[in-house]
């Protein structure tokens, strides 16, 4: 396949239709609801295979099951490059049919895009179109959708609450439904795209974000391989249980509920641990201030001559760990001083971007630090176990 010019005018043929492929080029379209986007939760900084086992681990939790009836492609658009966090999702043998389908054309056909990858795009404007029954739209640069109006109505409402756009630029006349959802947020739905110049937005482009990057019809060994290689067989009905899926979260209330859930049962649990190794029947108020003050008097209890001077080592590096820690967004666990180990620390934190932000700032306390243990948490967030030494005392080791 070839590239596209955004410049250039572009002739779009959608499969299936009953006219033959244009002998001029031009680019094929499939039904986007049978190649949706599906957006992941990706630290950013991650790169390469990293990348790609976090996303199949967010992939395995989302569908519940693996198989290799699916391909997954990640979505490149303009200004994301590696740090992407939505993957195009088709079946295999629907794509295999596609791929088939274009075959005859040759160099003519320079791409094979999701429908509605070929409406115009610009930052902070949606475009919508009806076509054929279904409504397509392209929801600023990084996403958009193909769905039946009603399907769309609340894919559009749980958007409109995310990531809400500065005016909708309606290709087509759309649903009376979705135009009434848009204008209650007081948002401007224009027919000509020029009056979007009046509103300092645009201009709208096509093909000129990266669509072209999701050329259905490639086959990149350096990222479909890769996922392939380490997902194991996916059956067919995958793909439905990715639409409940988004269809799922879009409930607010239960995501609301599933959120206080998971925040009472962290706290619940950083509370007992923190109670049985340090504070006993005492009532836990300030985790870290608590802990700190129970590992200093037991430090201060000891009488022996080695352990006098494991304490002379141990209460500065404890009272430096204690402040950085304070001043960073880490949730600590459990703190264990073991003399000629040092402190063991177990915490969670953001992303591994905050973990290495955490380990410079006890670099330069200065203090030593080993990562025992670092993994990302199930949903968001990672888990990490720290021994911290001082500099003198890593010298006598």
């Amino acid at each position: 396949m070839t590239s596209q010019s955004p410049s250039d005018p572009v002739r779009f043929y959608r499969l299936g239709q009953a006219m033959p492929a244009p002998k001029a080029p031009h680019v094929a379209l499939v039904p986007g609801q049978a190649a949706p986007l599906v957006a992941l939760k990706l630290p950013d900084g991650i790169k390469g295979r990293a990348r790609d086992r976090i996303a199949r681990l967010q992939l395995s939790d989302m569908l519940g099951q693996n198989g290799s009836d699916l391909v997954m492609r990640p979505f490149l658009s303009s200004g994301v490059k590696q740090n992407w966090h939505r993957l195009c999702l088709t079946d295999r043998a629907a794509l295999e049919d596609w791929r088939a389908a274009v075959a005859n054309a040759g160099p003519q056909c320079q791409a094979l895009l999701p429908d509605y990858l070929s409406l115009p795009a610009a930052a902070k404007i949606w475009s919508l179109s009806v076509e054929d029954g279904m409504l397509l739209a392209r929801l600023g640069l990084q996403d958009g959708f193909s769905a039946e109006p009603a399907l769309a109505e609340v894919l559009l409402a749980r958007a409109l609450v995310e990531t809400p756009p500065k005016a909708v630029y309606a290709i087509t006349p759309i649903p009376e439904a979705v135009s009434a959802l848009i204008e209650t947020k007081n948002i401007p739905v224009l027919r000509d795209p020029t009056d979007l110049a009046a509103l300092d937005l645009g201009p709208l482009q096509v093909l000129a974000q990266g669509e072209m990057s999701l050329d259905l019809a490639r086959d990149p060994e350096d990222t479909e391989a890769q996922i392939r290689r380490q997902l194991r067989p996916w059956i067919a009905p995958a793909l439905l249980f990715v639409l409940a899926a988004l269809l799922w979260a879009i409930g607010t209330g239960l995501q609301t509920r599933q959120l206080a859930a998971t925040t009472a049962k962290i706290n619940a649990d950083t509370a007992a641990a923190v109670q049985r190794q340090f504070l006993g029947n005492e009532p836990v108020l300030d985790v870290r201030a608590q802990v700190a003050r129970v590992v200093a008097a037991r430090l201060a209890t000891t009488t022996d001559g080695s352990e006098s001077d494991s304490k002379r080592t141990a209460l500065p590096m404890l009272r430096q760990a204690s402040g950085l820690l304070e001043r960073s967004e880490a949730t600590v666990h459990s703190l264990l001083y073991q003399n000629g180990t040092g402190l063991s620390v177990e915490l969670d934190l953001e992303s591994f971007a905050a973990l290495d932000s955490l380990i410079l700032d006890f670099r330069a306390a200065p203090l030593r630090v080993l990562i025992e243990e670092a993994s990302a948490k199930e949903g968001s967030g990672i888990t990490a176990l720290l021994l911290i030494r001082d500099v003198t005392q890593e010298g006598q080791r």
